[in-house]
């Protein structure tokens, strides 16, 4: 018999008759909602005025227009009446031109008031970011997936835009002719005087600052597209750029330096980000049009009237920028609405990360300035950040080739954060606003780093294809054995990528253990998102006509699969899910249960069907674990367990014994489901959780996010993020308080009492800029200072 295993983020095997793996989906099923209308009439229709795709709707009085629309005709004003045809093309290009400047000057005078102030004064912590490509022995060497370093500590920075006129004696065309911005940036004296501060860092402080990002005066005409300066609603961006031919400011490239930043304004609040590509010296010798390498990345956390981080909290503007700045990383769920980023070579050459503050930023680090290359793709930068009730996402969009100073568009999307997921796009692919998945290198953040950042997966750190991996090992072992009436035909995963640029192809850990075993890989390619490719009617005709498998395996799968996959073979397709179902469905089953205080815990297997984790069960146990078990360790050894369920199950699924009509239904009242984790959930906090509630979510959060407690070191302290890595629930109970101190054995961890009054012991745990530590060197380091846990504001 053919069994056949198929692998994505994590994996899937196809295994005909005899061996079919394939990944479980990990996506959460959102209601449907249906709208209803009122009808209206035929003559109602004909009145109702045509919808402006240009329009903003948070300007309605505003009229945006594409003027290369080739459907765009220019009204004279009067009525319905348009230039009559024998207009020359000179009337109607004055009069789109002045169409031009309109627009122009409403977004000179929006960035002015909105994103300037007026001209108050911004007082910002600045942090800045340096990528290894320009670091050390960088430019003798081919540069690869960078790392990025944080250049020593945030410093404080003044930002002040002013507006002018100049004299002219050219005769005024148009209101704003000859008004002018400039922005004004200046370190706050204590960060440029600072002597802990090395003379290295002082220089990169003072040319980050006096670095220009945007032309050095803003006209009105700035904010046409070619110049790469534009404001939308709250958001903005501008941007510059050096001839690589003379080193001067320029429209077109090949550019040697490029500098941009892109940013978000909410009443008194703003963060920016700073970008700052420039060309390899390497390179600039041997190329015509050499490619832009991300130098720098600074992120500006600014407000107005005071600095984002209080030493205590006065005001209630304060408590909100500590969280809205400094608070958990990465926006939830990461992008809100992920753009496009092209064929997998060219979404290789971007990076996502998470910040501080719960925001996520997607950017290129690498950006190709040869016209042959992606020209019809463009590059996008896009930041996601709620910095309140509501969460906006920026997407500037900007040409390929020799025009990437030129803007396509600047897109803003904005949602209530607590309807974010509901609202949450999921139309696939189907307008081009998905990711490639697998295709993007995501990096963690923690703006306190000063080591190299780690690669993980969309932030996480839990390595579901190694699961999957290891499963097809065991599976492939099982089917060897005399008499086991199977074999596994085929594996279904992820193309091979390139862990670097120009660096060799490595297959997937699904794939490198099948080419170990000497068993045939396939990995779509047609459609560069795996979601689609399993809808592919090119895949679906050859797994039907060629590999034909009687059963199809699936573990740690991250999507649907369509109805015409699961008719496909004649055992049906089975799924290792690692929960007692119907308890646990979803995308994060161990980590729930976990999280809940559940014991046992355990492994199901079961056949797939359209709905997520709802078919019949084939197998099932339960598995006991200790009290201080995390996810690490437990999710995978219940995928072990639940493959040998499966091994177990084997001769009764391909005899006919077990089908979907014998298996055992799930209990539909009975069902819980998993949730996926949001970051902000991994915060602890003592005053209203209990000893066990804490260290549970230790547990069920330990491949990520991880759980978090703000502490204050010394009275009147900044509050600081500690990561708790090992705790236990001690069984003693005392007063309620917010103290935190080590117990009366000096070899014992830190107390803290909780709200109920039970204590939790933390044994180790990892201060931001810090490496992990013991509890014992943590009070060894206090030199007497009291610490206290820190409520974190509303």
């Amino acid at each position: 018999m053919k069994i056949c295993l198929a692998a994505t983020a994590a994996v899937a095997f196809f295994m005909p008759v005899v061996n079919a793996f394939v990944p479980q989906s990990n996506k959460l099923v959102l209601p449907t909602f249906v709208t209803s209308f009122r009808a209206v009439s035929k003559d109602e229709e004909e009145e109702e005025k045509k919808v402006n795709p240009y329009a903003d709707p948070n300007y309605p009085d505003l009229e945006f227009v594409n003027y290369d629309d080739p459907e765009y005709q220019v009204d004279q004003g009067v009525g319905d009446e348009f230039f009559d045809p024998e207009s020359t093309e000179a009337q109607i290009e004055a009069m789109r031109e002045e169409r031009r400047m309109r627009n122009d000057e409403f977004q000179f005078e929006t960035y002015y008031k909105e994103v300037l102030k007026n001209g108050e004064e911004y007082k910002g912590e600045w942090t800045v970011f340096q990528t290894t490509t320009f670091l050390d022995d960088a430019e003798t060497v081919p540069a690869p997936f960078p790392k990025m370093k944080q250049a020593g500590e945030p410093f404080k920075v003044f930002s002040k835009g002013e507006r002018f006129e100049i004299e002219s004696a050219n005769e005024v065309h148009f209101r704003l002719e000859n008004a002018r911005l400039v922005h004004g940036e200046r370190l706050f004296e204590e960060s440029s005087t600072d002597s802990a501060v090395s003379s290295d860092f002082q220089k990169l402080q003072e040319h980050v600052v006096a670095s220009n990002y945007a032309p050095k005066q803003l006209s009105s005409k700035d904010f046409r597209g070619h110049q790469g300066n534009m404001c939308v609603g709250n958001a903005f961006t501008v941007a510059t750029a050096l001839s690589l031919a003379d080193g001067k400011p320029a429209q077109e490239g090949p550019f040697s330096e490029y500098r941009t930043e892109v940013g978000i304004q909410a009443e008194q609040l703003r963060f920016r980000v700073k970008l700052d590509y420039a060309v390899r010296e390497v390179e600039k010798k041997d190329m015509e049009f050499p490619p832009l390498h991300l130098r720098t990345m600074t992120l500006c956390r600014e407000t107005l009237g005071m600095w984002p981080r209080a030493d205590n909290y006065k005001s209630a503007i304060e408590a909100l920028t500590d969280v809205v700045f400094f608070g958990p990383a990465g926006a939830s769920g990461g992008l809100y609405d992920p753009p496009p980023v092209g064929a997998e070579e060219q979404a290789g050459q971007y990076m996502m990360l998470d910040l501080d503050g719960g925001a996520t930023l997607l950017l290129p680090y690498l950006i190709d300035q040869d016209p042959s290359l992606h020209p019809d793709q463009g590059w996008v930068t896009s930041l996601d950040w709620a910095p309140g009730p509501i969460r906006f996402q920026v997407d500037r969009k900007i040409n390929g080739g020799q025009g990437i100073l030129g803007l396509r568009t600047l897109e803003l999307s904005e949602v209530q954060s607590v309807d974010a997921e509901t609202y949450r796009p999921t139309d696939g692919g189907a307008d081009m606003r998905q990711f490639p998945n697998g295709l993007i290198k995501s990096i963690f953040v923690d703006d306190s780093r000063l080591d190299d950042l780690e690669s993980t997966i969309g932030g996480q750190t839990s390595r579901t294809p190694d699961v999957a991996a290891a499963s097809l090992r065991k599976l492939h072992e099982a089917s060897k054995e005399e008499g086991s009436g199977y074999e596994i035909v085929s594996v279904i995963t992820q193309p091979p990528k390139r862990r670097r640029r120009k660096g060799k192809l490595e297959p997937s850990p699904v794939g490198k253990v099948a080419e170990e075993l000497e068993i045939e890989v396939l990995c779509p390619e047609k459609i560069p998102d795996y979601a689609l490719q399993a809808k592919d009617p090119s895949f679906l005709d050859n797994l039907e006509m060629n590999i034909k498998p009687d059963l199809c395996i699936t573990a740690a799968y991250g999507q649907y699969l369509p109805k015409r996959f699961l008719a496909t073979p004649k055992y049906g397709t089975v799924n290792i899910h690692p929960s007692l179902l119907p308890r646990w469905r979803g995308a994060s089953p161990v980590q729930r249960s976990l999280e809940a205080g559940d014991n046992p815990l355990g492994v199901t297997v079961l056949f797939t069907v359209s709905k997520m984790d709802a078919g019949p069960i084939i197998r099932q146990t339960e598995e006991s674990v200790d009290e201080n078990d995390t996810a690490t360790t437990v999710l995978p050894h219940l995928f072990d367990i639940g493959t040998n369920l499966l091994v177990d199950a084997m001769p009764d699924l391909l005899s006919g014994k077990i089908t979907m009509d014998t298996a055992r239904k799930q209990d539909e009242s009975a069902v819980v489901q998993a949730a996926m984790i949001d970051a902000g959930e991994a915060e602890c906090k003592p005053w209203e959780e209990s000893a066990t509630r804490i260290h549970n979510k230790l547990r069920g959060f330990s491949m990520w996010p991880g759980a978090f407690l703000y502490l204050e070191v010394g009275e009147g302290a900044e509050a600081t993020k500690f990561k708790l890595l090992e705790t236990r629930v001690l069984d003693e109970h005392s007063d309620p308080t917010d103290a935190v101190a080590p117990g009366p054995n000096k070899k014992g961890g830190l107390r803290v009492v909780c709200s109920d009054g039970s204590i939790l012991e933390i044994n180790r745990l990892q201060p931001a800029t810090r490496k992990p530590m013991d509890a014992l060197s943590f009070v060894n380091g206090l030199q007497g200072k009291k610490v206290r846990w820190v409520k974190t504001p509303a």
